[in-house]
């Protein structure tokens, strides 16, 4: 049955983040009954998966058990990536040959140091120039 597994995505969810079901359902104003039926699969009122967003919950894995992109996404990588790309067009000196690839290199960037830091592995420095000289090829 295709709905089985759905029963567990608000349980999935809360055990991921470490929340313990008391602190949940307290949280967002509701009562230890409601809440193991959301956990059993019941309809969750959408202001209450608003609630549970504001608690660190991907209410899209919630609803559909797919992982939404910003639930594993790292604003301070994206600075990080960002700030460097604007450093070594800024380093260089040059006009950008293609300046509507910032966003673009910059989130390759971002992916580089997303994968380094989950594998805990180093940063190339190499590939991130690598991916920045793009920016400025004509």
């Amino acid at each position: 049955m295709i709905w089985w597994n759905k029963l567990n995505f608000l349980k999935n969810e809360r055990n991921h983040l470490g929340l313990p079901q008391k602190d949940v359902f307290e949280k967002i104003g509701v009562n230890k009954g409601t809440f193991i039926r959301w956990e059993a699969g019941h309809a969750i009122p959408s202001d209450k998966l608003s609630l549970l967003a504001g608690l660190g919950f991907d209410v899209l894995f919630v609803i559909t058990g797919k992982r939404s992109f910003t639930a594993d996404f790292d604003f301070h990588l994206q600075e990080k990536a960002i700030d460097l790309v604007a450093k070594y067009i800024h380093r260089s000196g040059r006009q950008l040959a293609h300046p509507e690839m910032f966003y673009p290199v910059a989130m390759e960037i971002y992916q580089i140091f997303k994968q380094a830091e989950d594998e805990n592995k180093e940063v190339d420095p190499v590939e991130l120039g690598a991916k920045v000289i793009s920016l400025f090829a004509a």
